[in-house]
């Protein structure tokens, strides 16, 4: 009877492979089993290294939530301050537009003003005679 599937399966396998793999396994196990047998300074120096390592990792573990919680308080107040840059950014537009307006109300008086001192005092240019002071002489 053919097997269903297309590939060989471990009991359609011949035996010499069979060998091989249960060779290949007792091997195995004993290369696992043999590193049990290990000084006590051998073990005590891996196990403090193991340890020192484990130590490294919660402190990088440690400073890395701590940067993160950093990183989160500084992006808290960077949309703040981008929040109040909009709101200053918007009163200084208002403030722009009011001072414009503003010149151009103080123009328009300063022209209103300009006319009327045309209008009232006509011949505004300085005398051609020199005041006592100007020239020199003293009226005592």
């Amino acid at each position: 009877m053919q097997s269903i599937t297309p590939y060989r399966t471990f009991a359609t396998a011949p035996l010499r492979n069979i060998q091989r793999i249960a060779l290949g396994w007792m091997l195995g196990c004993a290369v696992l089993t043999l590193p049990g047998c290990v000084s006590q300074q051998t073990y005590e120096s891996a196990r403090h290294e193991a340890n020192a390592r484990s130590n490294e990792l919660a402190q990088a573990r440690a400073e890395i939530q701590s940067l993160e919680q950093q990183r989160d308080t500084s992006h808290a107040y960077n949309q703040r301050d981008e929040r109040m840059l909009g709101n200053l950014k918007s009163e200084l537009s208002k403030i722009h537009t009011s001072f414009d307006q503003i010149r151009k109300i103080n123009q328009s008086k300063l022209a209103v003003l300009q006319h009327t001192l045309r209008r009232y005092a006509p011949d505004t240019r300085p005398c051609s005679k020199k005041s006592p002071r100007q020239s020199g002489t003293r009226n005592d």
